[in-house]
């Protein structure tokens, strides 16, 4: 049954436990072809065994993720391989673009003033890490004590005042960082 979906997408699996990229991506397209409302991991599969495939590669996938995003609306988890993909290609303002997309959709924005100080720190913005990961922190201290409590508010806290300290060592500017210093959130 070459139209059964789920079909083509087990025997993609297969071939990329096979090493067979290039054909598991081909079964994967036929699997989405083949769903009426295809399944995000479809997409997701389809752009890692292409990526596997090589740097040539990750452009196809990441505009094999759009198509998702295209037909399935703007789900998470296919921005976040996006995002993936668009690091390892270096391309830092379209990952950006899309974390920007992702917080304005969501009714908290640390995680993803965190996520986007991390992509600035990785392309070496270090001044515009430092600004994300402080409004990440000024943006806990608004919380509710109740809510800033939590462990993964203390968590997301704590990576965000590392990556400050981070980025403000990293730019050599510690004058800088004395000037911008961190918000302490519930300590």
């Amino acid at each position: 049954y070459p139209g059964h979906a789920e079909g083509r997408a087990a025997r993609a699996r297969a071939l990329v436990r096979l090493g067979d990229w290039q054909a598991a991506a081909n079964d994967l397209t036929a699997a989405i072809a083949a769903s009426p409302r295809p399944r995000p991991e479809y997409f997701i599969e389809r752009a890692r065994a292409l990526a596997a495939g090589g740097e040539a590669r990750v452009s196809e996938a990441v505009r094999g993720l759009d198509e998702g995003i295209e037909r399935l609306g703007p789900l998470v988890t296919l921005q976040l391989v996006a995002i993936e993909l668009e690091l390892t290609r270096r391309s830092y303002d379209a990952a950006l673009a899309r974390v920007d997309r992702l917080a304005a959709g969501s009714p908290r924005k640390e995680p993803w003033l965190l996520r986007r100080g991390q992509i600035l720190e990785q392309a070496g913005r270090f001044p515009e890490a430092r600004l994300a990961y402080s409004t990440a922190l000024a943006s806990l201290r608004t919380l509710p004590e109740s809510r800033r409590g939590t462990p993964a508010a203390q968590e997301l806290a704590e990576r965000a005042r590392a990556g400050f300290e981070r980025v403000a060592l990293a730019g050599g500017s510690r004058a800088a960082a004395g000037q911008m210093s961190p918000i302490r959130t519930g300590d």
